[in-house]
């Protein structure tokens, strides 16, 4: 699963980073670096925790992201 994850992202700086406005860009190349490996491995623990999560039953995914998923395929709405 870990070779899905791009390891090429936008960080805080980039001009294609959506938050830039939020976050502050790195100070130099250094950090640039120790940033991006941070928000890699939390990128791949979220991943590994929303898996577990969505099949915590075995090998049938959860019915509610099952629907969420069907919502969103469907440009429909939560009310």
């Amino acid at each position: 699963m870990n070779t899905s994850l791009d390891t090429n992202f936008a960080i805080p700086g980039d001009p294609t980073f959506p938050l830039n406005q939020a976050f502050e860009a790195p100070r130099d190349r250094n950090e640039a670096e120790v940033l991006r490996q941070y928000m890699s491995q939390m990128r791949q623990e979220l991943a590994v925790r929303l898996l577990n999560r969505i099949y915590a039953d075995g090998n049938t995914p959860s019915k509610v992201c099952m629907h969420r998923v069907l919502f969103q395929q469907t440009n429909e709405t939560y009310g």
